[in-house]
């Protein structure tokens, strides 16, 4: 099960708050003081992924991914494992956004997750912003 808390440390700017996700195997579920368990190790958490799956700006973000379906991440075009590091990477350098790579459908016409072996793609912001900077470029 993720847990998700908040942690700090100290830089040459004084001390810096960060969240941080991590995984706990063994969760005593019999624990009868829940807010003692919440401050000593944080909540449980669930990571999803929200966008919006037509070209209408006004439409409502549905659920594109689940935990259990992201399964890679792409660094220069090679596919890694999508893992709780990188989660805490994007948690810490992006605010927790995070880019998908989608496709059209050709029968509903809307967008669907980029699927490879099974699992959704993601990808760093930072490509994302690349990308649109290379598409405004090349028009």
């Amino acid at each position: 099960m993720l847990f998700i808390t908040e942690r700090s440390m100290y830089t040459l700017g004084g001390e810096q708050t960060y969240t941080h996700v991590y995984e706990m195997n063994d969760v005593p579920l019999d624990s009868d003081d829940y807010e003692e368990f919440y401050a000593e190790h944080g909540f449980p958490v669930n990571v999803e992924i929200y966008g919006q799956i037509d070209d209408n700006p006004d439409a409502a973000l549905v659920l594109l991914a689940e935990e259990n379906s992201i399964g890679w991440i792409e660094h220069e075009n090679q596919l890694y494992d999508f893992t709780i590091d990188d989660i805490n990477a994007v948690m810490m350098h992006y605010n927790g956004m995070l880019g998908i790579y989608m496709e059209h459908n050709e029968t509903t016409e809307l967008l669907v997750p980029v699927l490879e072996e099974g699992m959704v793609v993601v990808t760093w912001m930072d490509n994302i912003y690349d990308e649109w900077e290379e598409e405004d470029l090349n028009q």
